[in-house]
């Protein structure tokens, strides 16, 4: 069993919390975050999906996800986790802001930091699922301006004792948050290239999904934009998720077997680009227990 503690530091590693391939109970969410923390992961990723979404429709939806897969709102789930656990930080890979009412996040976020001990790392995106944002009383179309708008009112939120402001049909007259966060939660954009002005703006750092090639292109752009705004490059930080796919039709041993050597070597280049974060997915491979997904994480983890 490999400890992440006793390997290289100079990029973080953490896990994608598997809620869609654990039983959804407190016993086995309980369980990885405790064994992760034991094994000496950095950080524990949470995706965000309020409703899983039927595929058969006339609006195609184009995501992963459906209404078979299991999700957990982050905030419930970070919130129950900080109790049972010391030290692993928590981040949401990424949090659909734009399609939940900004003050809710506001003070949701403010407490998962409190509760914690500032073990907060607030990831937000714009999302792919419109019949969520249907579902919840939010536009599809114009949900990026609708998110920097959002960023804007956060910061005042967290900071400011009275707000005013408006954010779309959302009005903060003279009130504020109480209590206030005691340290600065930082806010990472996920997305892709459109939302680099937004990370670029205002975000400590951005998380990308995908390929490492890709991503790593990404990043090398994103550097561009930071430098040219007199943004401090190297006090931004960038975290990938990452599960290169193996070929179609091998046994789930075989798969995850290529799966770790592959890993490791996209790991390895992200590393050396100046990644400093990764998140190890370790969905879709057949894992069933706390023990099996955390194995092949482990397994990755002690090649880099």
């Amino acid at each position: 069993m490999t400890n992440v503690d006793e390997m290289r530091r100079d990029m973080r590693l953490g896990v994608v919390f598997p809620s869609y391939e654990l039983p959804s109970t407190p016993t086995a969410a309980r369980a990885f975050a405790v064994e992760a923390e034991r094994r000496g992961f950095d950080h524990l990723s949470f995706f965000d999906h309020v409703l899983g979404a039927s595929h058969d429709r006339e609006e195609q939806v184009w995501g992963p996800y459906d209404e078979h897969d299991r999700f957990f709102d982050p905030f419930v789930l970070i919130g129950f986790l900080a109790g049972v656990t010391e030290r692993i930080t928590f981040a949401t890979g990424v949090l659909i802001l734009a399609q939940r009412q900004t003050v809710l996040v506001a003070r949701q976020a403010a407490d998962a930091a409190l509760l914690s001990g500032n073990r907060l790392r607030l990831g937000i995106g714009t999302g792919w699922n419109s019949v969520e944002y249907a579902a919840m009383g939010q536009e599809f179309r114009g949900r990026g301006a609708r998110t920097d708008a959002q960023l804007a009112l956060l910061g005042r939120l967290w900071t400011e004792d009275l707000v005013t402001a408006d954010v779309g049909r959302e009005r903060v007259d003279r009130a504020g948050l109480v209590p206030h966060p005691t340290a600065r939660i930082p806010v990472w954009i996920g997305g892709g290239e459109a939302a680099y002005p937004r990370a670029v703006a205002g975000g400590d750092g951005f998380m990308f999904a995908g390929s490492a090639g890709r991503s790593i292109a990404g990043l090398e752009q994103l550097r561009g934009l930071l430098t040219a705004a007199g943004r401090d490059v190297d006090a931004f930080g960038a975290d990938l998720v990452l599960l290169p796919k193996a070929p179609a039709g091998d046994p789930w041993a075989k798969q995850r077997e290529r799966s770790v050597d592959r890993a490791v070597e996209a790991l390895e280049r992200w590393r050396n680009a100046g990644g400093t974060h990764a998140t190890i997915q370790t969905t879709w491979m057949g894992h069933r227990t706390v023990e099996e997904h955390l194995d092949y994480a482990g397994a990755v983890a002690a090649q880099l």
